[in-house]
């Protein structure tokens, strides 16, 4: 506490810091806010792209192999073997088609789910903007036409709203002798925000039954979304999966397969912008150095008077390496501050300008999180810094001779 009592003292004029501490506190601030808004932001890119793919897809997806028989156990025995990861799954079935009104056309993903078990897999209901709760009883209205979902910029594009009825032409035989384009009546239940510019211009979600009919598959699915305890379990089951007995009629996917690429780069260049955002806390480390030597130098006499008091070398050093770590703490904070405002301040400015171009990085928006590790690297790399950039400042003034500082008045 003593040490600590001193180099307070002897860095402030009354109540407020000396100005060479106080650019020194703003300098390391700047430094600390830039390394805290890249990381969140990276964070909360790595977050939200994550949430909307498991919103949609789910944890786990089996795909089923175009060999496979239609009742094949293998479902079953891996809800045995995993019984203490899977938590429910449910089928799925994707097919492509075309969506015609007044001479606009446009290629959309039609995805079928089962009504009575996606909502146990798949996190639908908080994508809504507008209409009916997604694939719930409640949405079973009289129509002479199956409820269809659709994402809202496909919405936008094609001025559809809830209600409307849209025309979706699909080819139910791929082969090129026996096309022969079907068209279908699908009426608007609801519009969905999926959180992805590729989803929201291109996804429709409906009912699995009906388009079984529409596509002509009968009681046939592409798969199953399987939902397991933990996010970071799943990429682990599907390897397993994969390894099984049966892995020959399914193949397996996790959510972090499905953008396999775009998570390794943003991985990889959050590692790459830590260290070189990181030579701002070096430079502004070197400014707490300087102000060091600016404190050693003006209290000379102080020292000193200190020294013939009976304070040793090393103790005069702690007190000086004590006012960097002062500085260093209150640069930090002030730095966490500083960003976590900047951090919001970017997400105003994305849902009122659109800065984060949806076409480019497919994310309509960042929810902002803060991951508790990311804070706690900057705090320990800018401490660790602050405390290195005292050591030769702090050594100067414990080597100061009693009378070489009296020489100096």
């Amino acid at each position: 506490m003593f040490y600590f009592w001193v180099a307070l003292r002897s860095m402030t004029k009354g109540k407020n810091l000396n100005l060479t501490a106080l650019l020194s506190v703003i300098g390391l601030a700047l430094g600390v806010a830039c390394l805290v808004v890249s990381m969140v932001v990276i964070t909360s890119y790595l977050g939200t792209l994550k949430k909307t793919v498991i919103d949609i897809n789910g944890h786990v997806n089996l795909l089923k192999n175009i060999t496979a028989s239609a009742k094949t156990p293998f479902l079953e025995s891996i809800t045995d073997d995993f019984k203490k990861e899977i938590v429910d799954y449910t089928p799925f079935l994707n097919a492509s088609a075309l969506v015609v009104k007044k001479g606009k056309m446009s290629a959309v993903f039609v995805q079928g789910f089962d009504r009575e078990s996606v909502h146990k897999v798949l996190n639908l209901e908080s994508r809504l903007v507008k209409g009916d709760p997604p694939l719930k009883s409640s949405s079973k209205e009289a129509s002479d036409y199956p409820s269809v979902w659709v994402g809202q910029r496909l919405a936008r594009d094609f001025e559809f709203k809830v209600g409307d009825v849209i025309n979706a032409v699909v080819p139910v035989d791929n082969t090129l002798d026996n096309f022969k384009p079907k068209l279908q009546k699908f009426v608007i239940k609801g519009l969905m925000s999926f959180g992805r510019y590729d989803y929201d211009s291109r996804y429709l979600i409906t009912d699995l039954k009906p388009l079984q009919e529409f596509a002509e598959l009968s009681d046939r699915h592409l798969g199953y979304r399987v939902k397991v305890k933990s996010p970071d379990v799943a990429v682990s089951v599907a390897r397993k999966v994969n390894e099984l007995e049966y892995s020959e009629n399914y193949w397996a996917t996790s959510w972090r397969d499905i953008n396999a690429n775009l998570f390794a780069a943003a991985d990889y260049e959050k590692i790459v912008i830590f260290f070189v955002l990181l030579i701002i806390v070096i430079v502004a480390c070197f400014n707490v150095a300087s102000t060091l030597f600016v404190n050693v130098l003006g209290q000379f006499r102080d020292i000193a008077v200190l020294k013939t008091m009976g304070v040793t070398g090393t103790q005069i050093k702690r007190i000086f390496i004590f006012q960097g770590l002062i500085i260093g703490v209150l640069g930090y904070l002030s730095g966490l501050l500083l960003g976590g405002l900047c951090c919001y301040l970017f997400v105003f400015a994305q849902e009122r300008w659109g800065v984060l171009s949806a076409e480019v990085y497919k994310l309509e928006g960042l929810v902002i999180s803060v991951e508790p590790l990311d804070v706690l690297a900057v705090g320990v790399a800018s401490m660790l810094i602050c405390f290195a950039s005292t050591l030769v400042p702090a050594t100067r003034g414990g080597q100061l001779m009693p009378m070489k500082g009296f020489g100096y008045e």
